[in-house]
């Protein structure tokens, strides 16, 4: 399989219960108890190229506290919970029930996949950053 020279490009984050997302996916995630982002990702060739991806990617990201005393979070792409469109996809990433108790309403994080190389990464079209405005489902 030949890897793209940009690797996966990360054009967008929303929470999952942003009303910016099409309306399908963030039911999807309210009705599974999904709580994280959706990831709009490029250049991910399709389907069966994504899970091969997946098979030498490193799925994890770290959310980092911008200011303050609070514990960098680790989240990850969810190899089993995305939706592709041609080249581009949607896709889930995860907080854990951890990570969900160590997020702070109201502090921005930035979102820093833990490697970005094009070969095993994912790139990021611009720097990210998230500030949850409400609460945090339990």
């Amino acid at each position: 399989m030949v890897q793209p020279e940009r690797g996966h490009v990360v054009e967008k984050i929303n929470w999952t219960d942003d009303k910016a997302l099409p309306e399908y996916i963030r039911e999807n995630c309210l009705r599974r108890g999904r709580f994280g982002f959706i990831a709009e990702v490029s250049g991910v060739g399709g389907m069966t190229e994504l899970l091969s991806y997946f098979d030498h990617a490193d799925a994890g990201v770290l959310m980092t506290p911008v200011e303050g005393d609070h514990p960098v979070l680790n989240i990850e792409f969810d190899r089993g919970c995305f939706w592709v469109n041609n080249d581009s996809a949607y896709i889930f990433v995860a907080f854990d029930q951890e990570d969900r108790s160590d997020l702070v309403k109201g502090i921005q994080y930035r979102f820093e996949p833990r490697d970005g190389s094009a070969d095993k990464g994912w790139q990021l079209k611009e720097k990210f950053t998230a500030i949850r405005k409400r609460d945090i489902p339990k």
